[in-house]
């Protein structure tokens, strides 16, 4: 008998079954999120208010239905139990996956910033969030042909946008661009154990092994912000590791059209926006993001690190460099034509050149080759 599990989205529930034909097991999107159901259950989700209207729809343009079915008040008792660290009534942020909390009285941080949106706290408690479609349901992102036939294509392929904040993932899904809300962004993925790689979050590999790929979508002022230009390059060399095919937009609009994609659209209008989306380039400076350490956050301050890496680069450049390539029509890393995943790379290091490698030295090494050896087919 096939072992099954429900996920629950607003007293919705839906059977995911964990192996296929052959009894396999295999990820769900249920797989990729911690319940949120229980913490739900336990707090009274009440209508917008007025107040919230005003800003929701006057000034942020956003779908009225898509709000009801994904933004509810809550009051200060109630974000407790949700691990917010708010002690004030507010809006909370919910889809399939993580919330976000929109506290009334916004507190300030310890550098005096203020705190407009807050994640719950702890580990585990937070996730990326997929928008309720307020008439398919779960639907919109569980039936995998028509979220295809849903998403941007370019050369074929369908893309799923992601975004920092649920405010922009509202308004992409709302015009049917598929659209990932993450709390920060830097927060897509975790490190497992004292491994120095960082792993994207379970839902970006289940897209992933759809066949989808993933447009970054930061804020128009990132372009010019180091530490988000950062977090971008870490990402999309995350997707790349598993051979994700990733585009960006970010930046490809000025901030005086509007400072995130949610804005951009309610300024200039859908059309523009899909025309931006139809252009998403491949990050042409994620071949320096990969040889320069300083660009991607890899302890760019350790001298012996650094030397232990060029001699590993050194070594395989030589020995058999030109067998590992990009393909960027793919975004896959290839070795002698054949796609190359980020799990043999320590194992192919043992075999082939007798060298007990830590996996993140094997992946920055192969990376940066292969990028070296980027071809279009």
């Amino acid at each position: 008998m096939l072992q099954t599990k429900s996920f629950f989205v607003m007293n919705q529930t839906i059977p995911e079954n964990h192996t296929n034909s052959n009894g396999t097991p295999v990820l769900t999107i249920a797989d990729c999120f911690t319940a949120n159901s229980e913490a739900l259950s336990t707090v009274d989700l009440l209508p917008i208010s007025p107040g919230d209207w005003s800003d929701l729809w006057e000034k942020r343009k956003l779908n009225p239905a898509w709000c009801v079915a994904n933004v509810h008040r809550i009051t200060q008792s109630d974000v407790k139990k949700l691990s917010f660290a708010a002690y004030c009534n507010g809006l909370l942020l919910h889809g399939i996956g993580g919330m976000q909390f929109k506290p009334d009285k916004p507190s300030t941080d310890d550098k005096g910033k203020t705190r407009k949106y807050i994640t719950a706290s702890g580990k585990g408690n937070w996730n990326a969030s997929l928008p309720l479609c307020p008439n398919l349901k779960e639907l919109y992102w569980t039936d995998i042909e028509l979220l295809k036939n849903r998403c941007p294509k370019i050369d074929g392929i369908p893309y799923i946008l992601i975004a920092e904040g649920f405010w922009k993932a509202l308004m992409g899904c709302s015009f049917d661009i598929p659209t990932i809300s993450i709390p920060g962004v830097d927060m897509w993925g975790n490190r497992e154990g004292d491994s120095d790689i960082k792993r994207p979050l379970p839902i970006f590999q289940y897209f992933a092994s759809q066949g989808f790929g993933f447009i970054i979508a930061y804020d128009a002022d990132s372009a010019t912000n180091t530490n988000v230009k950062s977090a971008e390059l870490e990402l999309a060399k995350a997707l790349n590791l598993i051979n994700v095919p990733v585009r960006t937009i970010t930046g490809h609009w000025q901030a005086s059209e509007g400072k995130g994609m949610d804005d951009y659209i309610a300024n200039n209008g859908i059309d523009k926006f899909r025309d931006i989306v139809r252009n998403a380039e491949i990050l042409k400076h994620l071949n320096k993001s990969f040889s320069n350490p300083d660009a991607t956050r890899i302890d760019a301050g350790a001298n012996r690190k650094q030397q232990r890496l060029d001699g590993y680069y050194c070594l395989v450049k030589e020995e058999i460099g030109h067998k590992f390539k990009f393909n960027e029509l793919t975004q896959q890393i290839e070795c002698e034509g054949k796609a190359f995943y980020l799990e043999y790379m320590r194992l192919w290091f043992s075999r082939h050149l007798q060298l007990d490698v830590s996996e993140s030295d094997a992946c920055a090494v192969i990376s940066t080759i292969a990028l070296e050896n980027s071809y279009h087919p």
